[in-house]
């Protein structure tokens, strides 16, 4: 919670910036054309933050630093102060979890048959997500003045690609009733120390759609005469859709159940961390959450109604050229 108010407070100060320095240093005045419409195709890109959340008491996972990036095409229409555009767009994110310390717990019987608590620990276990989407965005916005804007939107995203690496260090140790202390650090009766482990895999659910809901505040500048560059702050949100996994966090199944031949190069070889969009315990709480920057070059459409004195976005009249046909 820490770091998602130090985002919400990062995104703050961003918008509060650009939109006081775009108000005081645009010139441009957007008046109206032709019955007050306008048409663009737009070319957009953003770059930011992007955190992970999968909130759990079972599995205390908290969201560590990622990245966000995002290009788009689209059609927009304006009509005085309010536009709508719809379009295609490619988003890549990169989002980060981590764990300070986990432990499950399993009754076994040791190499003589006395019934043990065998315990796995793990610690400074980070997982990494690498996710690639191909969607379509729609925004609503209006523009409050002359050239300071707001936006609302709604993101659908498809997976491409979605894959997912985790890496931490792992501990073997025994619990009997009779005995005060664990066992530990003795291979003999498979309790091993601490090694690092890393495990590497895809998200398998063939279809997981996102929809992610989108805030844009910033300004907008005249670049040409039918070229304009709008240029905020963004805030999204997104969340996976028809997620229900039952995998568990760490599978175990692989692994030899004989604790009489049990080594750590098995452990290291077999034991499966599944990934926390895979695992019922974290996927139905997980979210995403990405801030930074955004921009958008509008391309102003020629107008099929002619006009007599004609005025550009930037509220400069001019006159048409004469047609000598």
């Amino acid at each position: 919670m820490k770091l998602l108010r130090s985002s919400f407070a990062r995104a703050i100060c961003i918008f509060g910036v650009l939109v006081l320095s775009l108000s005081l240093s645009a010139q441009s005045r957007y008046k109206n054309t032709n019955n007050g419409v306008s048409h663009y195709l737009s070319l957009q890109f953003q770059g930011g933050e992007a955190n992970m959340f999968a909130p759990s008491e079972k599995i205390p996972f908290s969201p560590g630093l990622g990245g966000d990036g995002q290009i788009a095409f689209s059609y927009e229409v304006q009509k005085r102060r309010f536009f709508f555009n719809v379009g295609i767009h490619a988003h890549y994110t990169y989002t980060q979890t981590k764990l300070d310390q986990y432990m499950e717990a399993f009754p076994q019987h040791d190499r003589y048959g006395e019934e043990v608590s065998y315990r796995y620990h793990y610690s400074d276990l980070k997982e990494g997500q690498q996710t690639l989407t191909v969607g379509v965005p729609i925004q609503f916005g209006w523009y409050m003045g002359t050239n300071v804007y707001m936006a609302l939107g709604v993101k659908t995203e498809y997976p491409l690609m979605h894959t997912y690496s985790t890496q931490t260090n792992i501990k073997t140790d025994g619990v009997y009733a009779r005995f005060i202390q664990p066992f530990e650090n003795n291979p003999f009766y498979g309790y091993y120390p601490s090694f690092p482990f890393a495990y590497a895999g895809t998200y398998d659910n063939k279809v997981c759609p996102w929809i992610s809901p989108t805030l844009e505040i910033g300004g907008r500048i005249r670049i040409k005469k039918k070229i304009a560059l709008r240029l905020g702050g963004y805030l999204e949100y997104g969340i996976p859709i028809g997620v229900a996994r039952d995998k568990s966090f760490v599978d175990y199944s692989a692994i030899n159940s004989d604790v009489q031949t049990r080594t750590q190069e098995d452990l290291a070889s077999n034991l499966i961390i599944n990934s926390a969009l895979d695992c019922n315990a974290l996927s139905r709480n997980y979210s995403r959450f990405a801030v930074g920057i955004k921009c958008a070059f509008l391309f102003h459409l020629k107008s099929k109604i002619p006009c007599v004195t004609c005025q550009d976005d930037s509220g400069i009249r001019y006159k048409p050229k004469k047609n000598n046909k």
